[in-house]
C-alpha cells in the first residue's frame, strides 16, 4: 500500500451569524452568492472549496418583506493553499448592509 499525503483544502469558511437581540433573523432564509451563484445557507459556519482566483463574495439574508436584507459584498483574492475566512452579520435594521470582512486563517498570508 502505496502512502498518498491528504490534499490540503482551500477555499472560503463562510460564516453567517447575528446580533441575540435580533433573534428573528433566525426565520428566515440566508445566502451566500459566490461569482453570482446564489447558494442557500444555513447561519453558522460553512466551507466551500475553490480554486485560486479573485471572488466576489455577497451575503444576505431574506426578511419577512424585504427580500435582500443586510446584502453586502466583498472581493477576495484567494492563493494557493489558502483558507480565506468570510464573516457576515445581519445588521441590526433590516435596510442596513451587514458588516463584513475577510482574514486568512491558513495557508500563505502574502501572495
Amino acid at each position: 500500500m502505496q502512502y498518498v499525503p491528504p490534499v490540503p483544502q482551500m477555499g472560503f469558511e463562510v460564516k453567517l451569524e447575528y446580533s441575540p437581540l435580533a433573534f428573528l433573523y433566525a426565520l428566515g432564509s440566508v445566502y451566500v452568492s459566490i461569482n453570482g451563484t446564489v447558494m442557500k445557507a444555513k447561519w453558522g459556519t460553512q466551507f466551500y472549496p475553490a480554486v485560486p482566483g479573485r471572488y466576489n463574495i455577497s451575503c444576505y439574508t431574506h426578511y419577512f418583506i424585504t427580500p435582500k436584507a443586510g446584502l453586502n459584498s466583498l472581493e477576495v483574492d484567494l492563493y494557493p493553499g489558502q483558507v480565506v475566512r468570510v464573516t457576515w452579520r445581519a445588521p441590526f435594521l433590516v435596510f442596513m448592509k451587514g458588516p463584513m470582512q475577510a482574514q486568512v486563517i491558513a495557508g500563505p498570508s502574502l501572495p
